[in-house]
């Protein structure tokens, strides 16, 4: 269950940057930084590094506080802004995520470790189906929606399950500390399980339409295996 949550938190804390075409295009040209801090202790975790290689291919790169790396993601939008495929490797663990497209679905791949067998499975795409950084696209398409105070069903991917999870999106209040003129959505389970485990995943847009905050369970862990509830502050350079 934790293993599946922390899937979740990190896909939206890390991805959301890079998720439509305007934003690609604006990274490609400038640098964009996460900084993850933990919520109790605010000692900043780690920061993401995210680059633009080509219009639909994109990287990010993960440092801890002193700077070297330990995990690295690639995306490529070339097939969906809202079900691309993705790789994924957190080498403190040995861990690897890979989902890749299929003629009418997706194949996904994941080991836990660099000493476990890695586990896999074809799963057919639905139109509510979201992986990964197309979380970004879903809330770009459907701003309007949102911000009128209805809600969005989606059907997230968590590559740690091998399975799709419903999830809903709404327009919520924004947490103290984010930027004035921001607007905040909250992501949370369906599943009444799954609710009692995590609270809302809350995210924040600047009037741009560019992540500026995301408060949430991240699954980048550190060497101990230890996950962190983590705020996130996004700069555009």
């Amino acid at each position: 269950m934790m293993k599946f949550i922390t899937t979740v938190s990190m896909t939206l804390a890390s991805l959301l940057v890079m998720g439509d075409t305007e934003i690609s295009n604006e990274a490609s040209a400038s640098k964009v930084i996460g900084y993850a801090y933990d919520v109790k202790t605010k000692d900043l975790l780690y920061t993401e590094h995210h680059q633009a290689k080509a219009p639909q291919d994109y990287s990010i790169v993960y440092k801890d506080a002193k700077g070297e790396v330990f995990a690295t993601k690639t995306i490529d939008f070339s097939r969906s802004r809202i079900t691309p495929s993705f790789q994924q490797t957190n080498e403190l663990l040995g861990e690897q995520i890979t989902v890749r497209p299929l003629e009418a679905g997706f194949e996904v791949t994941y080991q836990p470790d660099g000493e476990s067998p890695k586990q896999q499975e074809q799963l057919e795409a639905s139109s509510a189906m979201v992986i990964d950084a197309g979380f970004d696209g879903v809330i770009k398409q459907n701003w309007q929606t949102l911000t009128l105070g209805e809600v969005v069903d989606v059907d997230f991917l968590a590559p740690t399950e091998l399975r799709t999870f419903r999830f809903r999106f709404k327009q919520a209040d924004c947490l103290a500390g984010t930027d004035s003129g921001a607007t905040c959505f909250s992501l949370s389970p369906r599943s009444w399980l799954v609710k009692l485990a995590v609270a809302p995943i809350i995210v924040a847009y600047n009037p741009e339409q560019q992540l500026i905050r995301f408060t949430g369970r991240s699954n980048i862990s550190d060497v101990n295996g230890k996950y962190h509830t983590a705020d996130i502050h996004y700069q555009y350079f």
